[in-house]
């Protein structure tokens, strides 16, 4: 039986160091991708939370707000706050959105406002059969549940329990809404020195 000869062990140490530097290669690809998804993700959480604050969606917050406040049983309310919710969840569901990022910077607004649009009067189910679309608004409802799901692991079923009841919290928000301003926020101009 013949050794291996010099030759021999230099080739499979060439082949080992080859596959070594591809796997290493291939996990820094990995992790380079996956740094840059969570990057996006962040700032595409940033970007909706200044939509969410322009003057403009400040007005379709406190329209809604305040349609849902006077519990009116005419009409459908403005549903451009429902639609953006609706987005932000398909969004998370299919993780193009970090959950953790959406559940912390609009928690509050999502299951405020869905059970708002959902009691006393079930606006949803009529905007569902208004528009022939059993399925209409279930990525916003999704997400709800979701936060819903991520406070009671984040504080626990007791502390949880002790939090205001969903409807003093769809109020709250409500309340604080329907009262927007929609001024632009600025930053002042620096002066110059002389």
């Amino acid at each position: 039986m013949a050794g291996f000869s010099l030759s021999d062990d230099l080739t499979i140490l060439a082949l080992a160091g080859t596959w070594s530097l591809v796997i290493a290669t291939i996990f820094l690809m990995w992790w380079q991708t996956r740094q840059a998804q969570r990057l996006h993700s962040a700032n595409a959480v940033m970007a909706l939370r200044e939509r969410f604050d322009s003057p403009d969606f400040r007005a379709a917050r406190r329209r809604t707000a305040r349609y849902l406040l006077s519990d009116s049983t005419q009409g459908l309310p403005d549903l451009q706050v429902a639609a953006f919710f609706e987005l932000m969840g398909a969004l998370a569901h299919e993780d193009v959105l970090d959950r953790k990022l959406v559940w912390s910077a609009f928690g509050g607004w999502i299951t405020g406002y869905l059970f708002a649009l959902r009691h006393p009067i079930d606006r949803l189910a009529i905007a569902r059969e208004a528009t022939h679309d059993p399925l209409l608004f279930g990525e916003f409802e999704w997400l709800a549940n979701f936060v819903i799901t991520t406070d009671k692991k984040a504080l626990g079923e007791e502390a949880y329990a002790k939090l205001p009841s969903p409807p003093d919290e769809a109020r709250t928000v409500m309340t604080r809404d329907a009262a927007l301003e929609t001024f632009q926020i600025t930053t002042p101009t620096p002066v110059a020195a002389e």
